[in-house]
């Protein structure tokens, strides 16, 4: 039997390491509150993992996941505009921006933030 969807999500992180050492390489992450909403997709990785596709590779199979086991209407996928393989990222994955703006990051650092809309799927 093959268990319902997921309804409400708080927050799903998933460990990314590279599988080859079991090094780890950073993390992303899924935040919504309640069934049938959008979810938000997030991920960071530490500067020596950057620049492998880890962060695609982490984001589409955390997408793919989701589009499985949760209720959605929607993701939403934020990223620093000045960041074009994270721009790419969402792309990749049929990604439209619908808001841009500014942001203060938990650094305190400003970023030109672009907000990516992508399919929820079936």
């Amino acid at each position: 039997m093959v268990p319902e969807k997921l309804r409400p999500i708080s927050l799903i992180n998933v460990p990314s390491q590279k599988t080859e050492t079991g090094q780890f390489s950073g993390v992303c992450a899924i935040h919504g509150k309640e069934p049938g909403v959008t979810a938000e997709f997030g991920i960071w990785l530490k500067k020596s993992s950057q620049g492998k596709k880890l962060g695609r590779e982490a984001i589409t199979r955390l997408v793919q996941w989701a589009r499985a086991n949760v209720v959605l209407s929607g993701l939403v996928y934020p990223v620093d505009r000045d960041n074009i393989p994270s721009r790419k990222i969402a792309e990749s994955l049929g990604g439209i921006v619908v808001a841009e703006g500014q942001r203060t990051s938990l650094s305190g650092t400003s970023l030109n933030e672009q907000v990516y809309r992508i399919d929820a799927g079936e």
